[in-house]
């Protein structure tokens, strides 16, 4: 899983979490947009913090 920023129409930055499975990009989650560096560090923040959750929560059902 990767943590993607991508600028909209409206100039704002998007981030995205998404993986690749066979060629492909597939979006998991859509954290957000923003339009300022502070709401984009926060985004950010909250991607890194769904990927540890998610990977945990695999790796407890996998067992």
């Amino acid at each position: 899983m990767k943590i993607r920023i991508v600028t909209t129409r409206s100039k704002a930055k998007a981030v995205q979490i998404v993986r690749y499975q066979n060629y492909k990009r597939v979006v998991l989650w859509h954290i957000g947009s923003a339009h300022s560096q502070d709401a984009l560090d926060e985004l950010l923040l909250l991607a890194e913090e769904w990927i540890k959750d998610y990977k945990n929560q695999l790796s407890q059902i996998t067992r």
